[in-house]
């Protein structure tokens, strides 16, 4: 990979979690839970988090890893991770299935 490749990939992975962020929080799913600098993960506050992870895997989506889980202080929280092998076509996707799942919960 060299040296321009690990970089090329790093700028990738930061390029990939800003942009899911950004989907995210035009979604109305941008609270991050932490201040601290985004690499290619970053933890985000959603509402009944367990029960639309749940939902999203049993449709097969993978929506990053439900915190409370390990932490119970991060109630509602799910910890996401981009990399160089998601496309913008699969952010959107998730963003798109976690914002309609979001719907459904908050209705039940």
């Amino acid at each position: 990979m060299g040296k321009r490749g690990l970089r090329a990939l790093a700028v990738r992975n930061v390029k990939n979690s800003h942009y899911t962020f950004d989907l995210l929080q035009q979604a109305g799913h941008g609270q991050l839970h932490f201040a601290a600098p985004v690499f290619n993960e970053f933890v985000i506050e959603v509402p009944h988090a367990r029960a639309a992870w749940r939902q999203l895997k049993d449709r097969g989506v993978v929506a990053g890893v439900v915190l409370e889980e390990w932490y119970p202080e991060l109630k509602d929280c799910l910890l996401l991770c981009t990399t160089e092998l998601h496309t913008r076509e699969e952010i959107k996707d998730l963003v798109r299935e976690l914002s309609q799942e979001n719907e459904v919960t908050q209705v039940a």
